[in-house]
Order: C-alpha cells, then sequence, then structure tokens
C-alpha cells in the first residue's frame, strides 16, 4: 500500500505549576478557642482533581480543630476547639493535580487568656475632666474587645479597646472629704470566652470649692 508522511509539527507544551496558597477571609492570624473561620485557597487558576484539608495542633494533636465544610473544596470553614496540648497549629492543604500532589500550611494561633495590667496614674481631680488610664494587655489581641470598669467595686461603664497603651474613662472618682483619699480602680477585659481583671489604687484630691 502506499505510505503518506509529512513533516513533524511541534507544539509548546507547558507544564502545569501547582502552586497554591490558603488565605483568611478576615486576615486575622490569631483567632478565638472556640470559634469558627473561612479560608480560601488561591489556585492560580489551576483546576485541581483533588483537594483536601487538614488540621493538627504544633504537638501533632488532631483535637486542635475540625473542617466543617468544605473539606474538599477551594473554600474551607474551620472550627478551633478549646486549647489543650498547644495553642498553635497549621490548617493543612493537599491539592493533587495529574497524579502530581503539593501541600500547603497555614499557621494558626490561638488566643490564650490575656493579661491585663495598669500602669501608673497620676493623682486625679475630683469630678474634672476624663482620666486617661495607662494598660498593657498581653498577648495582643486579635480584635477589638471591651473593658468594663470598677470604681470601689461599683460598675461604672464599659469601653471600647481597639489597641494602644491607654484608654480614657469619664472621671466618676469622688472625694467629699477634705483630705486626699483613695479610690479603687478595676479593669475587667472580656474577649472571647475570657475575662481578666485588675486592680489599682488611685488618689484622689478634694473636691475644689470657690468661695
Amino acid at each position: 500500500g502506499k505510505i503518506c508522511s509529512s513533516l513533524p509539527a511541534q507544539y509548546n507544551v507547558s507544564e502545569i505549576v501547582i502552586n497554591p496558597t490558603i488565605q483568611n477571609n478576615s486576615g486575622q492570624t490569631t483567632f478565638c478557642p472556640s470559634s469558627t473561620a473561612n479560608f480560601t485557597l488561591n489556585l492560580g487558576g489551576v483546576v485541581p482533581d483533588l483537594i483536601e484539608w487538614s488540621i493538627v495542633s504544633s504537638t501533632g494533636a488532631t483535637n486542635f480543630g475540625s473542617i466543617i465544610e468544605g473539606i474538599n473544596s477551594a473554600n474551607v470553614k474551620v472550627g478551633f476547639n478549646e486549647i489543650s496540648s498547644s495553642a498553635s497549629g497549621l490548617l493543612k492543604v493537599a491539592v493533587t493535580k495529574c497524579g502530581k500532589t503539593v501541600q500547603k500550611t497555614y499557621p494558626i494561633q490561638l488566643l490564650v487568656k490575656p493579661v491585663i495590667t495598669i500602669g501608673t496614674i497620676a493623682p486625679i481631680c475630683s469630678n474634672q475632666g476624663n482620666v486617661v488610664v495607662p494598660i498593657s494587655i498581653t498577648p495582643a489581641l486579635p480584635s477589638s474587645a471591651q473593658i468594663k470598669f470598677f470604681i470601689d467595686g461599683v460598675a461604672q461603664g464599659m469601653v471600647n479597646y481597639s489597641g494602644g497603651t491607654s484608654i480614657t474613662i469619664p472621671n466618676n472618682f469622688t472625694n467629699q472629704s477634705n483630705n486626699n483619699i483613695s479610690r479603687s480602680l478595676t479593669l475587667q477585659l472580656s474577649i472571647c470566652n475570657y475575662t481578666s481583671s485588675t486592680s489599682t489604687n488611685v488618689s484622689v484630691y478634694p473636691q475644689t470649692e470657690l468661695h
């Protein structure tokens, strides 16, 4: 029979590059225990054959959290448990395409119970202006929090704290005597499922009277 032939044809072929990245939808790096968070897998346009999510603590414990939704999806909902073996962990994903599997991780830090302390407060004039209270909170908080304040154990109100080294509270310090007195100031921080308190004594000058 007759054999037909032609010149070889050449085509440029590029290898599929799998380089996924994990992104937290809220841009957080620290999370509350007993909370949930959503993450998205950026695949750079690659359509994978398989996506598999998992989560473990830094010690390898599997009770750090769980995949609630989307275990084989590019969008996943993760639940974090209460801290047991470690406050840090890894969210893992394995992406498979054409028989090749690439693994990526996202570091997870759960907030441990914060410690709040009050710095030195200068003597206060009774009922004059607001009071700036120097504070420090460790570790740094992942989001804003509420701080209640008490004078001599009596609740006075609440302020929103979103970072910084101080809070400003109304001056509800009274002194009806003719001498300097000491009043107790207590701050109570609430965030996640934690409540942390600290107290200090504040000197209050007598209320000025004009005659």
